[in-house]
């Protein structure tokens, strides 16, 4: 697997496959799971004697039904509980009877009271482990490039932190009940033994009806439930884009396609979700018509027994045909969770597939296990003969060189499409050169820290992110501890102060989600903001006057020509203003350097660079903003 750059360029469906634990490698998956509750080991071994105490509660409630019952007829029993609850009561038989009463009532109440304390070490197990999963894979998310998340819809990655990380106590859960479930029937199977073994073999011929129904039914209800949660990953991705979209959507009136498109989103939902939930409700369905059946046989075999016994010190009674129900009604789930361990397991399993999925994936950069810091600020920036490209066949960058001192400000300059936006991605290494290499003064990137890396480049890309939170949050972002004297003092050289200070609240204004409430030049000006807040000696551009009206766009180019005295300072932009300024242009054509100088040499030299400037897009770019910003002020 080439990283996560080359294999997830994907669309958001037909993925199913990738989304199951292959048979061969379901041990390895499982301590993978478990592996997530490991710091929850007293927990577990507090949960496992509960459920022992439980155990032992659970067949003294029906003795204790059983002895009240024979009791009120005169009889006693001749196993071993009924015996010792005839000891510890007097031999009266209103007062044993009163005695039995509250022995039942002591044990029912001790029962229902460890089966609160196991709910609750429940939820603490599947809020423990929820959490690590989602920690986990939210931090892997982090570190897998822009090419994944461009690839993938955001709403896949929220399904799988939201829904799919719920799986993994669903399976520890499924396991932990399985083991209890086993001891549990080997418990009550003797208990009953004891009773009578008749009945007791009667009630048991019946579980091969439930391996049956759960051999049939685990073969579909983990594929099924794959689907349904594809399902619903695409519905929630749709919902996201659509409501990202819906600006776009009324300017072209496509109100009413979208509406077709979320229909058949929800469609496909509702299918996959209904004939997983006929599966899930059938095979329960199935199980209590074989309990019935049980329960039937128990009963009529039962009495049979009693009328048979006549009365005999050894023969069945009848409270001991109501211990057997209520001990028939303990051994069924246990039959059910064992019988149905498969179809359980693979039902959460499939959903720990999809995390497991995202996990594996490698990113496409990370740190050298040999990886050195920088000791100093790097002063040199070089291109060697760098190569990149996407997919081998389609190179997007070929041989570019170049070299970028601190003190000058550099433009790239070309078509759309000509790498100039890739290239400045592979600056603070969001990807590695597919050939050749990039270095700070002389040290290959690839061979530092990538935090340290981060830290010498920083880029402003073109769409100018916000996060939610303030203003001065937003400017602060990369430098948490900066104070607010140093806060301003960035959005001063940034041009952003003066619309700041025009907000009601100034630094303290609230951004909306997406920025919705600020114009996309106050975004880009508290992008630039926060990289100069940073101190970052390489400062990137792209496009760093796009959407600013002339007089923001010069104080811009002014500020970054103040900047270049301390800083290098790198441009990708269509503007000819910006242009004009920096000291060394290289234009880019087809992923190559086809032309590098100044502004002036290039059009003197009549090449492509030339013949680009001439065209009235790139003469003026930029667009006035002073509107935008108007409706933003006012909306703030």
């Amino acid at each position: 697997m080439k990283a996560d750059l080359l294999g997830c360029a994907t669309g958001w469906e037909g993925q199913l496959t990738d989304d199951f634990l292959p048979a061969s490698s379901q041990s390895t998956q499982y301590k993978r799971i478990f592996a997530y509750f490991k710091q929850d080991r007293l927990l577990l071994i507090f949960l496992v004697g509960l459920i022992w105490v439980a155990l032992f509660l659970g067949v003294l409630e029906p003795a204790a039904v059983a002895a009240l019952t024979d009791s009120l007829a005169g009889h006693v029993g001749h196993e071993w509980h009924s015996r010792l609850l005839m000891w510890l009561t007097p031999s009266g038989r209103i007062s044993r009877v009163i005695a039995l009463g509250l022995i039942w009532l002591l044990v029912r109440a001790t029962n229902d009271t460890i089966t609160l304390a196991r709910e609750m070490i429940n939820n603490q197990l599947r809020y423990n482990g929820t959490a690590r999963v989602r920690t986990q894979l939210f931090d892997h998310f982090q570190q897998l490039t822009p090419a994944y998340h461009k690839t993938h819809p955001l709403g896949d990655a929220i399904y799988r932190l939201g829904t799919d990380s719920l799986g993994f106590f669903g399976v520890l859960d499924t396991f932990v009940g399985a083991a209890n479930s086993l001891l549990t029937l080997i418990v009550i199977s003797l208990v009953m033994l004891g009773w009578n073994v008749k009945l007791t073999l009667l009630a048991l011929a019946l579980a091969p009806l439930l391996v049956v129904a759960n051999a049939y039914f685990s073969r579909t209800i983990r594929k099924t439930s794959a689907v349904s949660k594809q399902a619903d990953s695409d519905l929630t991705s749709f919902i996201q884009w659509a409501i990202a979209a819906i600006s776009l959507v009324q300017l072209f009136g496509r109100e009413k396609t979208q509406s077709k498109r979320l229909d058949g989103y929800i469609n496909r939902t509702i299918r996959a979700g209904m004939t997983m939930s006929w599966q899930q409700q059938i095979y329960p369905w199935i199980q209590r018509l074989i309990y019935a059946v049980g329960y039937a046989f128990v009963l009529a075999f039962g009495g049979y027994l009693v009328v048979a016994g006549g009365g005999r010190a050894d023969a069945l009674t009848v409270g001991g045909v109501f211990a057997m129900t209520f001990y028939l009604s303990q051994l069924w789930e246990p039959l059910r969770r064992i019988t149905g361990f498969t179809a359980d397991v693979q039902n959460n399993a499939a959903a720990c597939a999809r995390v497991f999925n995202v996990l594996d994936l490698e990113p496409a950069v990370t740190d050298d296990p040999a990886a050195q810091s920088l000791k100093a600020e790097p002063s040199v920036l070089t291109l060697n003969d760098v190569y990149f490209d996407y997919h081998e066949s389609r190179p997007v960058l070929s041989g570019i060189n170049g070299r970028i001192e601190r003190g000058e400000m550099v433009g790239f300059v070309g078509a759309s499409g000509a790498g100039k936006s890739t290239l400045l991605s592979l600056l603070p290494r969001f990807y590695d050169p597919t050939r050749g290499s990039i270095s700070l003064d002389g040290q290959d990137l690839r061979s530092l820290r990538l935090s340290d890396v981060r830290r010498q480049i920083a880029l402003v890309p073109q769409d100018s992110p916000v996060i939610a939170g303030t203003i001065a949050e937003n400017i602060a972002f990369g430098r948490p501890g900066a104070s607010f004297a140093e806060i301003r003092h960035a959005a001063e050289l940034a041009g952003a102060a003066e619309f700041i200070d025009q907000l009601p609240d100034g630094f303290q204004t609230i951004i909306r989600e997406g920025g919705q409430n600020l114009s996309g030049g106050q975004r880009q000006r508290l992008a630039i903001a926060r990289v100069l807040l940073t101190g970052a000696p390489i400062l990137v551009f792209d496009e760093p006057t796009s959407g600013l009206d002339r007089s923001h766009e010069l104080k811009i180019l002014n500020t970054l020509e103040r900047l270049k005295a301390t800083h290098a300072v790198i441009l990708v932009t269509h503007s000819l203003t910006a242009a004009e300024r920096c000291d060394r242009i290289f234009f880019l054509q087809n992923g190559r350097v086809a032309e590098q100088g100044t502004h002036m040499e290039l059009l003197e030299r009549g090449g492509a660079y030339a013949a680009l400037a001439a065209m009235p897009h790139l003469v003026e770019e930029t667009t006035t903003d002073d509107s935008a910003d108007a409706s933003a002020h006012s909306a703030a």
